[in-house]
């Protein structure tokens, strides 16, 4: 008799202690999941970086397509993206110049 309440005994903390490592490693592997997706956010909010003139004027590609796209990728990613970069009259002038259109300095739209 002592001898099956040694046996039930060491089945019973055996079988909580899988449960309890089981839940810890569970709880650990959410942990970091969400760890190493805050981390991937932050890492793609800076590869976002904000055009500059310079990278505008120093566009090398035909029809400035590299600046083109990281500009069309900022407009997708977030509507607000010009009012983000601190945008200008000035750095849109200097757009539409790259690209070769001709705006009114007077247009408010």
């Amino acid at each position: 008799m002592g001898n099956e309440l040694h046996l039930i005994y060491n089945e019973i903390v055996n079988r909580f202690l899988k449960v309890s490592f089981s839940k810890f490693r569970r709880d650990f592997l959410k942990h970091l999941k969400v760890e190493k997706s805050e981390t991937k956010n932050i890492q793609t909010q800076k590869k976002q970086a904000i055009i500059t003139l310079n990278d505008i004027q120093n566009d090398k590609s035909s029809g400035r397509v590299v600046t083109h796209l990281k500009l069309k990728t900022g407009f997708l990613q977030n509507e607000d993206y010009l009012n983000n970069s601190k945008c200008t009259n000035k750095f849109i002038s200097i757009i539409c110049t790259a690209y070769g259109l001709t705006v009114n300095a007077n247009t408010k739209n």
